[in-house]
């Protein structure tokens, strides 16, 4: 009965979401063309990080001639099964990267940034790691999204009950803690700032009311306050964002 209600729910959430503006870029697939375009420009035997790499990568057939992508994670289960890259190493990015001085061209994430106790702590690392104009390019939910106030609220457990409930597509997948530290436009641009970045652009959306697709009345109110935020651009209320920054 659930089931079928949710799932009545979210054709009807499907068909209205094509109409709506702030739901137009897909920010996944930015990233994988922005890593992409970046990784392109450069040089060969660069090496690029992907942190949280896991089980596979989107962005490595762009992979220039003669460079690497090493594959950071904490589950060596997921980095075994990864055959995208060219090499794997099990490490947790809050404890310390396993790269030396500079030896770094570019380190990016999807999804991990939100998960980090000490994002501080990880950027100051990223640049001990990268090469001068080395790249540092980060997709990830944002603080005070709607979605994520809501899971800071509830207890994990039970956040990830609710979450396969009312989305049957996150079945048999895992779900980390998110502390969303430092997650937002004015605190992520200020910390790459003080630890010796560049912020050459930030990819900001709004859009966030596929977590509610499951009950349409839900959908419809979350779809009219990012409508709003779109028009107005408060970024720090952002939903997610994408950041390409450099060493500088």
């Amino acid at each position: 009965m659930l089931r079928e209600f949710v799932r009545l729910n979210s054709r009807v959430c499907s068909a209205i979401e094509r109409y709506l503006p702030q739901a137009k870029q897909n920010m996944s697939s930015l990233y994988e063309e922005v890593v992409a375009k970046h990784m392109l420009e450069l040089e060969r035997n660069s090496v690029i990080v992907d942190v949280g790499g896991g089980e596979k990568c989107a962005f490595a057939e762009f992979k220039p001639a003669r460079s690497r992508i090493i594959a950071v994670d904490s589950s060596e289960q997921e980095l075994c099964q990864n055959q995208d890259v060219d090499e794997t190493r099990v490490a947790d990015a809050t404890k310390g990267l396993p790269f030396r001085d500079n030896e770094v061209d570019m380190v990016v994430s999807k999804h991990v940034l939100e998960h980090l106790h000490d994002i501080k702590g990880f950027v100051l690392e990223a640049n001990r790691i990268l090469k001068i104009n080395g790249y540092f390019i980060h997709f990830f939910p944002a603080r005070y999204a709607l979605f994520a106030i809501v899971n800071r609220l509830i207890p994990g457990r039970l956040a990830q009950r609710l979450v396969h409930s009312f989305l049957p597509e996150t079945k048999g997948t895992r779900r980390f803690r998110a502390y969303y530290d430092r997650c937002f436009y004015s605190g992520f641009r200020s910390l790459l700032s003080e630890a010796g970045f560049q912020v050459d652009k930030v990819y900001v959306s709004y859009y966030q009311s596929h977590y509610f697709s499951f009950f349409v009345p839900l959908f419809l109110l979350s779809s009219f306050y990012e409508l709003l935020l779109y028009c107005i651009s408060p970024k720090d209320l952002a939903a997610c964002l994408l950041v390409v920054a450099r060493k500088s």
